[in-house]
């Protein structure tokens, strides 16, 4: 019975998964087989060499005809491949960086399990990226998310480290449960995980009035689960702890290919499993104005409280909670087919502009042993290069105009005149944004105007030369030019990725 289950598989269509996974195995048998007086340094090649094979596999899969595999659980659509494009090239950038090492760093003997646990949380991601039940979707998110757990807490030796494990750990663990305590009532309501069939359930249950106290309960317990995930305020309190205890190129990993798994979780479950409530009247509205009001509270709180910070990473938290609820803008306005563009835009900008500035950090605090503001003094006489870069990246985070940050803002904005939370968005989004400036001026400030505290050069190794070259070229490139990306974009079909096979087939027809 199973082999026949394992031939009626396409297995061609999951090459890119078992690229990784052959990685990740790959590595687990070097490294047991080699002694361990052998550097395990070059491992990163390895990785490397298994994300770009990745890589190539989803690129040879486009155009992609939409097809289903795992009994309908698993679906290759053209959405699902351009957030595996995501994941795998901000892995490959992040791998990068994470082989520029200081020599005699305590945490070598682990160099192994930190690149399989960051190849398994990649994984966890692409499985995501694929699913369209609950099931799947829940084991995806969960293989990102204990990979996560230990690559926050690897350094053991370090007391931050452990700390910000720990509570990673606890916060997940309660997001998690949030999450499926709220599934069970929908559970309850359309006996079914996956998310086409639910929306088919709760067209018909949304008419009646007698499970309105399970609807409202489920919909509250699963939006605390994403809130949690996404790191959104006011359940944000892991993120600052958890990036400031994390070496940089993990925080880069939880900042972007975390967080874009977040979002697309959420996009998957709301506009197929819960879109009968919100073309609801009872319930559009109102499930609108909550997802508006995270969507504010999140930029307010991520942009104020990032003010009073000393440390670079915690600032970079901080500022990833506002970022994170510029990109929640977009939700109440779900009906709009432009929405994905912009999101998709935003993205991709998010990750060369974050990768980037947590790479500057990556190497400077390698320099000077800590992480604080007082790191970057006079940076610019120290290292010209990098204090540039880190102004560009900055400087797009912050939505300078002409910058591709910017660019991303005006589009996410754009979308929100479609809803009815139009003046609360754009109001916060735009005073909040202005608010930022004055953090991310702080960080120019002290590269530019303060004393070095050396003369020396900071030394700058090859791998994160060539991350911090690839995004800035990036950021100044999409900045420049948009529509270099935005066409590529909007010629997606992202409607595939959310409609059943039989109904792409009626539209073809």
């Amino acid at each position: 019975m199973m082999n026949k289950v394992f031939e009626q598989i396409e297995w061609s269509l999951l090459t890119p998964e078992t690229t990784i996974i052959a990685g990740i195995v790959l590595l687990l048998l070097t490294d047991l087989v080699l002694p361990a007086s052998i550097s395990r340094r070059w491992f990163g090649f390895i990785g490397l060499a298994s994300i770009l094979g990745s890589l190539a596999f989803v690129v040879s899969q486009l155009p992609l005809k939409p097809a289903e595999i795992l009994f309908g659980t698993y679906r290759l659509d053209p959405m699902s491949l351009v957030f595996k494009l995501l994941f795998l090239t901000a892995t490959a950038l992040i791998l990068l960086v994470a082989m520029d090492r200081k020599k005699g760093d305590k945490t070598d003997r682990y160099i192994a399990e930190e690149y399989i646990l960051m190849l398994s949380a990649l994984l966890g991601a692409m499985f995501l990226a694929s699913s369209v039940d609950v099931i799947t979707l829940f084991i995806g998110l969960e293989l990102l998310s204990i990979s996560s757990y230990i690559l926050v807490g690897m350094r053991k030796h370090e007391r931050l480290s452990t700390e910000a494990g720990w509570k990673y750990v606890i916060y997940g663990g309660v997001s998690s449960a949030f999450f499926l305590y709220g599934y069970s009532f929908l559970y309850g309501l359309s006996g079914t995980t996956n998310l086409f069939t639910l929306g088919q359930s709760l067209a018909e249950v949304v008419q009646s009035t007698q499970s309105d106290l399970f609807i409202v309960a489920s919909l509250c317990l699963m939006l605390v689960g994403f809130a949690f995930k996404i790191s959104l305020a006011p359940f944000h309190m892991w993120a600052p702890d958890v990036y400031q205890g994390a070496s940089s190129p993990v925080a880069s990993f939880l900042a972007v290919v975390s967080k874009a798994a977040g979002i697309l979780f959420l996009i998957r479950f709301l506009l197929i499993g819960m879109y009968p409530l919100l073309r609801s009247e009872v319930w559009g509205e109102n499930i609108m104005w909550a997802l508006a009001i995270l969507a504010a509270v999140s930029m307010i709180v991520g942009n104020t409280v990032a003010l009073r910070q000393q440390n670079v990473k915690r600032i970079l938290a901080y500022s990833g909670i506002a970022q994170a609820g510029y990109l929640f803008i977009i939700f109440p306005s779900l009906q709009s087919n432009l929405i994905f563009v912009s999101v998709g835009f935003y993205l991709v900008v998010y990750m060369l502009m974050t990768i980037g500035a947590f790479a500057i950090v990556h190497v400077v605090s390698k320099d000077t042993g800590n992480e604080e503001l007082t790191s970057f003094d006079g940076l610019v006489r120290r290292s010209p290069g990098l204090a540039i870069a880190m102004t560009l990246f900055l400087f797009s985070l912050a939505g300078i105009p002409l910058t591709a940050g910017f660019i991303g803002k005006v589009n996410l904005s754009l979308n929100t005149f479609a809803s009815g939370q139009m003046w609360l968005l754009i109001s916060t989004l735009l005073v909040t944004t202005v608010i930022s400036y004055y953090y991310y001026f702080r960080i120019v400030q002290r590269m530019f105007v303060e004393k070095a505290t050396s003369d020396q050069k900071v030394p700058i190794s090859f791998f994160s030369a060539l991350t911090i070259l690839v995004v800035v070229l990036g950021t100044i490139g999409f900045g420049i030019m948009p529509d270099l990306l935005l066409s590529k974009l909007e010629t997606v079909k992202w409607g595939y990725g959310l409609i059943p096979l039989e109904g792409i087939q009626q539209l073809k027809n």
